[in-house]
C-alpha cells in the first residue's frame, strides 16, 4: 500500500509536519489525496525531532487520542496503520496516557500494572525504589481526587 492509498482509506485525520521537504512528498496531488487536517511548517531551528515535537504538540493541544508518526516519502511501511486505526476505534479505553486518563477522562490509570511492578522487581533485587513507590501512591491520590494537578507533585518526588 502506498502512502497515497493509505491516506485515501485512512479513517483518521492527517496532520503534516513539514521540516522543509525537498523530496516531492508535498506535491499538490499528494496533499489533495491526503485531505490533511493541517499543514504545519517548521520555520525555526532544529531537525527531525523539532518537527516531530511540533506535530505532537499540535495533536496534544487538540486532545487527539492517538498519533502515528510516519515519513511521507514512501519509505516507511504503512500497511498496518489502517488496521491499527480500525482495531483501536471501537475500543472503550484507548491507550491515552496517564495525564489524559487523570485530567481529561477522569478515570483510573494503569499505574498498578505498568509502574508498580518496577518497585516489586526492584525489591526482589534488594532495591527499595522509594521514588517509584511514591509515584504510584501519588497517582492513586490523583485518581481519588485528593491530590491536585501541580508541578509540586514532581518536585515532591525529587530528592
Amino acid at each position: 500500500m502506498s502512502f497515497a492509498e493509505l491516506l485515501a482509506h485512512r479513517g483518521a485525520d492527517v496532520v503534516v509536519a513539514d521540516g522543509g521537504s525537498t523530496d516531492g512528498s508535498l506535491t499538490p496531488e499528494i496533499m489533495a489525496a491526503a485531505d490533511a487536517s493541517a499543514l504545519l511548517v517548521k520555520t525555526g531551528p532544529g531537525k527531525l525531532s523539532a518537527q516531530m515535537r511540533m506535530g505532537l504538540a499540535w495533536c496534544m493541544e487538540r486532545a487527539y487520542e492517538g498519533c502515528v508518526i510516519i515519513d511521507g516519502n514512501g519509505k516507511d511501511g504503512v500497511e498496518a496503520v489502517a488496521a491499527m486505526v480500525a482495531f483501536n476505534r471501537p475500543n472503550a479505553k484507548t491507550h491515552s496516557g496517564v495525564w489524559r486518563d487523570l485530567w481529561v477522562r477522569r478515570r483510573r490509570t494503569e499505574v498498578d500494572v505498568q509502574i508498580a511492578p518496577i518497585a516489586t522487581i526492584g525489591a526482589k533485587h534488594g532495591l527499595p525504589c522509594p521514588a517509584v513507590r511514591a509515584l504510584v501512591a501519588m497517582t492513586h491520590e490523583c485518581e481519588a481526587g485528593t491530590r491536585p494537578m501541580s508541578d509540586a507533585n514532581l518536585t515532591e518526588l525529587l530528592p
